[in-house]
């Protein structure tokens, strides 16, 4: 198994957990991203998206795993963010700066504040799902070239 395959089986098991919903959390199914956060509901860092056995899902959402999972699941990914979007954006879900860090779908809260660390790599993702201009980019360039022969992920034409 390589890379991207290994990250799509996470991101399908946080699907297929959503769907399975133990906590019973509201919207879970469509809605998934589990992953470290801050919690909206206790106001600390989460230190994992899911919970430990025997712990409760509080059920925070981290919305940076939903947009992170772009690049390998878009189309649930989108799904999730256009539901997260239409249900609490008269929460304001959605600022000025971007996306907020998390949401909680039992008791609605939101996280204060947006995700500062993981915008810039989110808007990098969602380009490169639109246009693919990154990957053409990153293609060109000998250290990625050499790389990806080399883990034999990708073979390069000569250019």
């Amino acid at each position: 198994m390589d890379y991207f395959e290994g990250v799509k089986n996470a991101i399908q098991a946080q699907i297929k957990y959503a769907q399975l919903n133990p906590g019973n959390n509201p919207l879970y199914g469509d809605v998934w991203g589990f992953y470290d956060t801050y919690s909206p509901v206790s106001e600390k860092w989460m230190v994992t998206g899911l919970p430990a056995e025997g712990d409760i899902d509080e059920g925070t959402i981290s919305i940076s795993a939903v947009i992170s999972a772009i690049p390998f699941c878009p189309e649930a990914s989108i799904k999730c963010l256009r539901t997260l979007y239409h249900e609490f954006k008269e929460e304001g879900i959605y600022t000025e700066k971007g996306f907020v860090m998390s949401v909680n779908t039992k008791n609605r809260k939101l996280a204060k504040k947006p995700d500062d660390f993981f915008q810039p790599i989110n808007v990098l993702s969602i380009e490169n799902y639109r246009s693919g201009m990154l990957w053409e980019l990153s293609k060109k360039t000998p250290e990625y070239r050499a790389s990806f022969e080399k883990a034999g992920l990708v073979k390069f034409k000569n250019q």
